[in-house]
């Protein structure tokens, strides 16, 4: 997710310029030597998008956006399908707006390799809440050729915790972790302009008690500070909370261990930046 404007082109996104999960050059990276796959964000719509829309800018101009996110990712998902015929295990990991469709493509994923075992990484998304979220879902389009398994999605009310747990239900052996920062800047701007007054942490304590009730086996690891995403940064081997890293909590994660919840606890404590 991006704040509107006009530019005549989105700066590319290369994944070499990536640290964190896609540094292969680094020793301790869990991932270096696995087949990565990375798909690009362009369209402003956390992956779920088929519609065109026009916006007003602030200053009351208007922008035509093509969402397309859904198509971007399934194009993506048919290379790997072609090229990628039995992988040992899976792990679909999405920072910031990835991180919302991360639980909906890692269960689509399943339906094609239904015998792997895969892992849903959702990074830096995971405290929004807001009645607003209805309407963004809308405009993007994502229930104009909505999949099978959201039909019983509430259309008034849906959230994106809704959207995902709601595609897990059909991929029983499918895991889903999230990680956050607990006042992750970023996060706090879109609730902000969401209209919603709270700070970050209480709302996304809220939505891990759902995620832990409707998802089997979930788990969050939750960090300190407000730096936006940890997975594609040198944060990634260095975070710890509870004597745990990041880096670790997340090999045990890709490796098929179960993990636990971790935290930075008392508000106080999670608002102080990492040493």
């Amino acid at each position: 997710m991006g704040r509107l404007g006009l530019s005549e082109r989105v700066d590319p996104s290369d994944p070499r310029d990536w640290r964190g999960i896609l540094d292969r050059g680094n020793p301790e990276n869990p991932v270096a030597k696995w087949t990565q796959v990375y798909a690009a964000y362009c369209t402003g719509d956390a992956y779920l998008g088929n519609r065109d829309v026009t916006y007003k800018t602030a200053d009351g101009r208007e922008v035509a956006v093509r969402h397309r996110g859904r198509a971007n990712v399934e194009s993506v998902l048919n290379w790997i399908y072609e090229n990628v015929k039995k992988p040992e295990r899976i792990v679909v990991a999405g920072s910031s707006a990835g991180a919302i469709g991360t639980p909906i493509y890692a269960a689509e994923v399943s339906d094609h390799y239904p015998d792997v075992e895969i892992t849903a990484v959702a990074d830096g998304a995971g405290g929004y809440r807001s009645p607003k979220i209805v309407d963004a879902i809308r405009n993007w389009g994502f229930w104009d050729d909505a999949p099978e398994w959201a039909a019983g999605i509430d259309r008034e009310s849906a959230t994106f915790e809704d959207l995902g747990r709601a595609a897990v239900r059909r991929a029983p052996h499918l895991r889903v972790v999230e990680l956050d920062t607990a006042y992750d800047a970023a996060q706090e701007r879109f609730l902000k302009a969401f209209g919603t007054p709270s700070r970050l942490y209480p709302l996304l304590l809220q939505n891990r008690a759902e995620q832990a009730k409707g998802l089997s086996g979930f788990a969050g690891f939750t960090s300190r500070g407000k730096e936006h995403t940890q997975l594609l940064f040198d944060r990634f081997y260095t975070n710890e909370e509870e004597g745990v890293r990041v880096l670790d909590w997340f090999r045990d994660v890709e490796e098929g261990r179960k993990v636990q919840s971790v935290t930075c606890d008392e508000p106080e404590s999670c608002e102080k930046e990492p040493e």
